[in-house]
């Protein structure tokens, strides 16, 4: 244990960023004693989405390590984006050698563009027996789209709307063997739907539309529960092993929420090493249907596309009720090497997705509108953690390029 880190007041940990930071533009040759446990990676940041434009900017990305051990990553950052004007964000990331940590993401742009969120995750509690993980939400994006439902859909049938969200979700993990745990999910949020002025062309999204279902502002509270296996050999940054789950969740106007429905889905993810890990070929298999009212809320619907679902297209580009897609992916280390002491490493990889959203099982047909995407990525890794991704995936509506700190899985 270090006492010097584990004997810092609270108040004292930003006083040392800032005065790391401070060294950090000012210093180009040998860091003195308490810089040995920074890593400062500038990034250059770029995405593309297809519907919401470019966002260019710069990622300054300042590790904190101890015994070859990530603690944490504050990672700024200053961009222009296409829709929103200037942009600034705040990212800060905390690990313990426990698996516990917590993340602070804030986000301001032009347009009354905001996001916040705060992660946390603590998988082992009293006396190994319970594990929680969740989040809190606020945002408002005046850039989001609807295309209406299907996977038929064209950029043609695109429309414009804020989307405003106030709430979170969590789970309470039930830890039955070493890899196996029963989650009692939930979800309390306001999702609505606002005119938004981010385009000369935009058209929105109710007049649009003004004809289909869920097109409404709601209340949503959803419980349920989730079956979860883990064999990975790692969270963060794993090699080898399978993450397989199977859940189900209910929401019923008789509770107070605002949408009568069923909601199932299921997840498998495999992870394969060659070469002592140098080749790692990692696939993903999801399927997610909803049952329920013609007043459902379409935010609370399926969907495909983004970094997380499908990255040749941009965020919600396809919705309706259900949901099937797969994607294979081949990751390759580079090459390795060793910053004032601390193991870095560059991975970049290749992908290929196929999926399609479905209002029924009977729309499954092999020769129906199937979203495919071929792309690349590159991911730059410090220790245990993963510090930049860039993934760019190209489908026939064009490429689309996002950028995070985390695998898209």
């Amino acid at each position: 244990m270090n006492p010097y880190h584990y004997n810092t007041p609270v108040v004292g940990r930003p006083i040392r960023w800032i005065a790391c930071f401070w060294g950090a533009l000012c210093t180009l040759a040998a860091p003195p004693p308490c810089f040995a446990r920074l890593i400062v990676v500038p990034v250059p940041m770029f995405s593309l989405n297809p519907t919401t434009g470019y966002n260019a900017g710069l990622i300054l990305s300042f590790t904190e390590i101890e015994n070859e051990f990530t603690e944490s990553i504050l990672a700024p950052s200053g961009s222009y984006h296409e829709s929103y004007g200037p942009m600034g964000t705040f990212r800060y990331y905390r690990y313990t050698p426990e698996g516990n940590n917590w993340r602070v993401y804030s986000s301001l742009g032009g347009k009354n563009y905001h996001e916040s969120y705060f992660d946390f995750r603590v998988p082992r509690w009293w006396k190994d027996r319970v594990g929680f993980r969740g989040r809190a939400l606020l945002m408002r994006d005046p850039a989001f789209r609807f295309y209406g439902y299907g996977a038929g859909t064209t950029p043609r049938d695109e429309s414009h709307y804020a989307y405003v969200d106030r709430g979170g979700y969590g789970t309470i993990a039930f830890i039955l063997s070493e890899r196996l745990e029963l989650g009692l999910d939930f979800t309390l949020h306001r999702g609505e739907v606002r005119p938004t002025h981010v385009g000369p062309r935009e058209e929105y999204t109710l007049e649009k539309w003004r004809d289909l279902d869920g097109l409404r502002d709601a209340f949503i509270h959803s419980e349920g529960y989730t079956l979860r296996y883990d064999s990975r050999d790692r969270q963060n940054l794993p090699h080898s092993g399978s993450l397989a789950s199977l859940g189900i969740r209910g929401s019923w106007r008789e509770a107070g929420s605002g949408a009568d429905y069923w909601a199932w889905g299921g997840e498998v993810r495999r992870y394969v090493s060659f070469g002592g890990e140098r080749l790692v070929l990692a696939a993903r298999l999801f399927l997610d249907q909803m049952i329920g009212d013609r007043d459902t809320p379409f935010f609370e619907r399926p969907t495909l596309g983004g970094k997380w679902s499908f990255r040749g297209y941009g965020y919600n580009r396809f919705t309706d009720w259900g949901r099937v897609a797969g994607s294979v992916e081949q990751r390759w280390l580079l090459a390795r090497a060793k910053i004032l002491r601390v193991p870095v490493a560059l991975e970049p990889a290749v992908f290929v997705e196929v999926g399609r959203v479905f209002g029924s099982f009977g729309d499954l047909a092999p020769s129906g509108p199937w979203a495919r995407a071929l792309g690349g990525s590159w991911r730059f890794i410090v220790t245990n953690s993963l510090v930049a991704s860039i993934d760019v995936g190209v489908s026939p509506e064009g490429p689309a390029a996002h950028v995070s700190l985390d695998y898209p899985f």
